[in-house]
Formats: structure tokens, sequence, C-alpha cells
């Protein structure tokens, strides 16, 4: 449970890191479109540049937790494999008895538990 919380509060806050920072620069873009020290097509371009960025960056961030995680999973997988096994083989085995298919007896027994009320039984 703590890595799930620790995992989502990371995502959480490399999430909000990225949100800042597009909006940022897309308020200082905005800002310098207002104050006319770029032109129209220019805030269009450094849109697109300010997306292209962000689609970047949130690539990057993904694939580094996946990196990690693997990372995570082999290191707990080579220790698993480490681990010798505590429960041996006996040195002489016994035989496990084979159950016995049920008698049409006892499946009308059983059926009549299940549907007190039917004249016919449940299973042929």
């Amino acid at each position: 449970m703590a890595i799930v919380f620790q995992r989502s509060a990371l995502d959480l806050v490399s999430q909000a890191v990225a949100l800042t920072a597009v909006f940022a620069s897309l308020a200082f873009i905005a800002n310098q479109a207002l104050l006319e020290s770029i032109t129209l097509g220019s805030m269009v371009m450094y849109f697109g540049a300010v997306q292209q960025g962000q689609s970047f960056l949130s690539s990057f961030l993904t694939n580094l937790a996946r990196l990690y995680e693997s990372n995570l999973f082999l290191t707990n997988l080579h220790e698993f494999l480490q681990l010798e096994p505590k429960v041996r083989e006996p040195a002489t085995p016994k035989r496990v008895p084979r159950p016995r298919m049920p008698t049409s007896k006892a499946i009308s027994r059983i059926s009549s538990r299940f549907f007190p009320r039917k004249s016919h039984m449940a299973y042929p």
C-alpha cells in the first residue's frame, strides 16, 4: 500500500510541475502577444512548440517511471530467485487417494437441499 501511495504522490507532483510549466509558458506567450512583442502567427507557432514540449516531457517522465519500476521488479525477482525452498520433499512420500465420483443417490440428496420444491432432479 505504501508503494502505491508513494507512486501516486510522485505522479501527482510530476503532473503538477509539468502543468505549471505549461501554463507559465502559455501565460508568457499570451502576455507577449498582448504587449505586441510577437505577432499572432508567432504566438500560434510558440503554442505548438509548447504542446510538443509538454508531450515530450510527459512521455519522458512516464518512461522514466517505467524504467524505475522495471528496475525494482528485476531487483525483487533476483532476490526471490535466490531464496532457498523451506518445504522439502519427504523421504518416503505417501500417495494421495483419488476422490470417488459421487453416485446418483448423493447427487439427488445434494440437489434436494438446493431445490427442495422441485419434483425432478437438477442433474440428470
